[in-house]
């Protein structure tokens, strides 16, 4: 083979690599999205981190057992950093569905319905945007739980049985 054909083919796998690994270090923010709240009224994005800069978010699917387990483990980080972080709960159905879930495991942080929002497409481009961060793949599983500050740039993300690192993940500060 000559000299230019082997440089050529060098010089695509390192750009394939260099565009795989900032995809995987830095991924797009997650979309400002919307929520309802109980009277029906839309809550926005920014509305959501209240007047605190990271906001954790767990997604929750009913009746599932690591969306129960995640959020026993998020719920008692809500006692010790929500003075530090907002805490939202997305729940796969409406607003009753995860006021329901929220009484029946005793959370204290707020959980809105993700059927209820009044964008679907936001939802899908961040259920979409979570699903694929830091080469996760491209679902969003119950229970996932992931950190953003106020731009939607994804701090960390936790899935399955990682979820239980995340009272060591929140005390490093991050």
């Amino acid at each position: 083979m000559n000299t230019k054909v082997l440089l050529a083919v060098g010089a695509v796998a390192l750009a394939t690599t260099v565009a795989a690994v900032t995809y995987y270090v830095w991924p797009e923010p997650i979309p400002k999205f919307q929520v309802k709240n109980e009277q029906g009224e839309a809550v926005a994005f920014d509305e959501l981190f209240g007047e605190k800069d990271y906001m954790l978010i767990v997604f929750l699917l009913p009746n599932c057992e690591v969306s129960k387990f995640s959020s026993g483990v998020v719920n008692e980080q809500y006692a010790k950093f929500s003075d530090r972080m907002s805490f939202v709960g997305l729940m796969f159905g409406d607003y009753a569905t995860g006021k329901t879930y929220a009484e029946k495991q005793q959370l204290s942080f707020p959980i809105y319905g993700l059927r209820d929002t009044p964008d679907p497409f936001a939802v899908q481009e961040l259920i979409s945007v979570v699903g694929s961060a830091h080469g996760m793949g491209s679902a969003v599983w119950g229970g996932t739980v992931v950190v953003v500050n106020r731009d939607g740039d994804i701090v960390f993300q936790l899935e399955k049985e990682d979820v239980r690192d995340l009272p060591k993940r929140l005390g490093k500060g991050e």
